[in-house]
Parts: C-alpha cells; structure tokens; sequence
C-alpha cells in the first residue's frame, strides 16, 4: 500500500512538471514596436512576429503598431517599454532608452557585414551604434514619360540641371480650361528644407556642436524652392496658389510632370497609375563653376531597450526579423530600401517593376544629405524646422529667403547647444 501510494505520487509531481513545462507560464515574453500608419508594415511585422513563435514555442512576441516617440516615451515612464524598439529620426532623442550594441555586432560579426555602412553610421554617435538599421528613403524626382512626351519633353537624364527641370515644368503647366488656374502641373517640390540645405556643404560645422546653414549656396538652392513654392515660378501646385489636389493625387491623374517623392511612395505609385512613370535624382545646381547635386535621405531602424529582462531572447529576435529573407519579404511590396545588402541585390534592384531607375535611389545615399543622422536632430525638428519652415510664411513668399535662413541659423545652433547641454 505505501509502495503504491508512493509511486501515484510521483506520478502526479511527474505530471505537475509536465504541465508546467507546457502552460504559458514557462514562456519569454519579448514586445517589438513599427511606427505610423503604414498596413503593409504592420501586417509584416505581425505575421513575422507568428512565424517566429511558432518556431520557438518558447517565446511569446508581442507586435505594436503605431508607436511614434511620444507613444514610446509614454510606455516606458509607464514600465511596459518594448524590448526592440523602431527607431525614426529622431533617435538622439532616445539613445537614454537604448543599449549600446558594440556586444551584439561583435558576437554577429557576419550579419553586420551585410548592412549597409552609411546606415550603421547614421545611428552612431562617438563611436557607439545605438540602433540596427532597418531601411533608408531616400528622395528623388519621379516623372510622367507619357505627359513629358506630350509636352515635347524627353526624360531628364542623370546631368539635368535646375534651369532644365524649372523650364520642363513651364512647358508642362497649361490651365486648359480657362479659369486662370492651371490643370496640368510642372513640378511639386516636397515642403521641407533638407532638401535644397544639400546643395551646400553640411549644415553642422566639423566637430558636430556649430551651426552651418548660412551659406551662399544653400540662399541659392532655396531661392529657387521658395519661389516655386509661392508660386513666382507658376509651375507648382499648392494652397499658396488656390490648388487643393496633393502632389499624389495630382500625379496619379497623369496632371503631374514631375513630383519628389522618398522610396515609401513607390508602392502607392505602382497602385495607381497606368502611364509610363520612371525616377530620376535631383537635377544639378551650378554654382561657383561646380556642379552641386541636392537631396536627402533618412534612416530608420531597431534599438534594443537597455532594460530589457530578456536581451538575449531580444537579439535572436533582431537577427531574425532584420535577415535578409525577412527583409526581402516588405522589399518586394516596394515599401522599403532595406539595409541588407544582400536583400538590396537580390530584391530591392530586381523588382521587375516600375520604377526602372531603382539605382538611383541606392546611389543617393552616397551624396544626399542626412541631417537626421546627428543625434540633436530632434531638437533641430523642434528648434528649426517646425517654428520655421513648417509655417505659412516661408511657403507663400512673404518673409525673404535670407531671414528665413538667418532665422534657422540661430535656431539650429540653439538646437545643438541644447542637445551637447545633456551630454557634456
């Protein structure tokens, strides 16, 4: 009888284990984040987030969607933050939430071969990568083949300049019926500066801690995007001019000649239209006898929460979701450049889709500005580009383009001066 009784025991405790090992109660739980409105995202991160737990069984991957800095920020105070954590270009703002990853590229020497270097580069500061890349956008000039040819007009080739493009897009605007506003649009330049900032030198001085914006070139490059943007010029749809249709919808009406767009605006191109459409980068500036290209690129990626409770859980999850394979699965759509150089040869450059100059968004980030990658940069957004340029008054023509420059001069340099406050 106690023999017996022993040995049902053991055969429970046996069971207890066995229903221990199997419950959720034994599982890792790690939380990973995408920003913005964007569904394919979502649905690739979430269906990542599946095939990974169903490989580890083990682990339990929460997906959030829609999670920008002040989200983030919000979670964190709150003590849920994510473990992997999107980064946008904000992330000096967030390099206090963030580990350091000179152990994770280390111990993953060969996966980090595979990124591209300028966007390793553009989340590092002093030396320290706080953040793996994920994608970059940079920005180009797309253009209706069809309405050029109808206008007279060939493709602008690689060399074009800014007088090119300015004249292409007076031949381009017609107002066909009569009421004094045009149908059909020359160009629709995106409002931002960072664009035409390119065609100077860079708006930070050397050591990183100055303010450089003030220069001969860049009044040049933004006299010209101030005067379309008014519309002086008369070749640019926008309120400023009493046109309510975006540059998107303008152009996917075959109403648009040309339009500067980032590589997120591919797939909603693709979507759309039913004409012949192709990219080109920015046209040329001349100035002081040299030819000036302008331009920009931004980057995004994943930083791992320095408090997580799981880091190494964290990781793998890192390495899987960023591989090439997983990768090539959101290139595909045509919604990112990604950092894998590998996904960028065999998919991003192979789409078999419009547009055919898929080339020249890669080649871009060895030359267009990315004054994001400076971890002050969201101070700068703060400072500089929303009390000044994302105003009324620097879009309709009312205050001169030197003030404005005069103005983000001293705004930039606050900017800085706040951001080395926190970290001298």
């Amino acid at each position: 009888m106690i023999r017996r009784r022993m040995t049902s025991a053991l055969m429970l405790v046996t069971m207890a284990l066995v229903v221990l090992s199997t419950t959720g109660l034994a599982k890792v739980n790690i939380s990973v984040t995408i920003c913005c409105e964007q569904l394919d995202r979502h649905e690739w991160l979430i269906s990542t987030a599946e095939a990974y737990m169903k490989a580890n069984p083990d682990v339990e991957v929460e997906p959030l969607v829609d999670v920008g800095l002040s989200q983030l920020v919000t979670l964190i105070a709150g003590g849920v933050a994510p473990d992997l954590m999107w980064i946008g270009q904000a992330w000096g703002s967030e390099i206090g939430f963030l580990m350091p990853l000179t152990e994770f590229y280390s111990k993953n020497a060969a996966f980090k071969r595979d990124l591209v270097p300028g966007m390793v580069d553009g989340f590092t500061f002093n030396g320290v990568s706080y953040a793996i890349p994920f994608s970059a956008s940079s920005r180009l000039i797309t253009y209706n083949a069809e309405l050029l040819l109808r206008s007279g007009l060939q493709p602008p080739s690689k060399d074009w300049m800014l007088d090119d493009m300015i004249s292409m897009a007076k031949k381009i605007t017609r107002d066909t019926s009569g009421d004094g506003v045009p149908d059909i649009w020359g160009v629709a330049l995106n409002w931002q500066p960072w664009t035409f900032f390119a065609y100077g030198d860079s708006i930070y001085t050397e050591d990183g801690r100055g303010a450089n914006i003030y220069q001969e070139a860049i009044i040049q490059s933004a006299g010209i995007w101030c005067d379309a943007w008014s519309g002086k010029l008369g070749i640019m749809p926008s309120w400023v001019v009493g046109v309510d249709d975006s540059p998107g919808d303008l152009f996917t009406q075959g109403r648009l000649g040309f339009w500067d767009i980032g590589v997120f605006e591919v797939p909603f191109i693709r979507d759309r239209v039913g004409f012949e459409w192709d990219v080109q980068e920015f046209p040329l500036m001349e100035y002081r006898g040299e030819h000036r290209r302008g331009g920009a690129w931004t980057g995004e990626g994943y930083g791992i929460y320095r408090d997580t409770k799981n880091p190494d859980e964290v990781a793998r999850f890192a390495l899987y979701m960023l591989s090439p394979q997983n990768l090539a699965r959101l290139t595909e759509a045509g919604a990112i450049m990604p950092a894998s150089r590998q996904t960028l040869s065999s998919s991003f450059l192979r789409s078999g889709q419009e547009p055919r100059n898929m080339r020249a968004f890669v080649d871009a980030l060895d030359y267009q500005m990315a004054a994001w990658a400076h971890p002050a940069f969201g101070y700068v957004m703060d400072h500089m580009f929303q009390p000044i340029w994302n105003t009324t008054e620097a879009h309709n023509g009312t205050v001169p383009v030197q003030n404005l420059l005069e103005t983000s001069q001293k705004a930039l340099q606050r900017a800085l001066d706040e951001f080395w406050a926190t970290v001298d």
